[in-house]
């Protein structure tokens, strides 16, 4: 049960309603420039989708006068979700998590703050090679018997963890816009 809540916690950030949705060539090279000056690590984008319109996820709000340590970006091609993007740092990046502990007994509900050091597993998935940088692939699986396009890939590149999601396109499509990361 406590996985459960951990999981719809976590996944909760993700549904938050957007900040605002432009094409990559509507947001001003300095407004790029300073989310990457105030990243605490290297934010890379793809430059495979600088067509696509870009939705900056997290954080939100921005501010472009507070230090940012995740970025979530989503690319969108005719308003349908393509891909999302996470990144922070590859090392030393600790996560916040809320653990909700309910006593079914007693109906008492605790709420814990934990910081958790964040460890890439990179023994799962398939290896792919990414820019040089050993990335790993999980394929989403079926749904109804029929193969979910996409999956989940990530790996490490110039000290920034990269994580990338898609249920509309392809893993080599995945892997294509992976390699223009810059």
């Amino acid at each position: 049960m406590k996985l459960i809540i951990k999981a719809i916690l976590v996944l909760t950030v993700f549904l938050y309603p957007a900040y605002s949705i432009y094409t990559a060539a509507q947001y001003s090279d300095p407004q790029l420039e300073q989310l990457k000056k105030i990243s605490d690590f290297k934010l890379l984008t793809p430059k495979s989708l600088s067509e696509s319109s870009l939705e900056i996820k997290e954080p939100y709000p921005l501010n472009l006068s507070e230090k940012v340590t995740m970025v979530r970006l989503h690319y969108f091609e005719n308003e349908k979700l393509k891909v999302g993007i996470t990144q922070h740092q590859l090392n030393n990046y600790k996560t916040i998590q809320e653990e909700i502990i309910v006593n079914f007994g007693t109906g008492d509900v605790e709420i814990k703050k934990v910081a958790k050091e964040f460890v890439p597993d990179f023994s799962t998935g398939e290896k792919v090679n990414i820019n040089g940088n050993e990335a790993r692939f999980v394929p989403w699986g079926q749904k109804e018997g029929e193969n979910i396009p996409g999956g989940i890939l990530f790996w490490g590149q110039e000290g920034t963890y990269i994580e990338m999601d898609s249920s509309s396109i392809t893993k080599r499509e995945m892997i294509k816009i992976a390699k223009s990361m810059q």
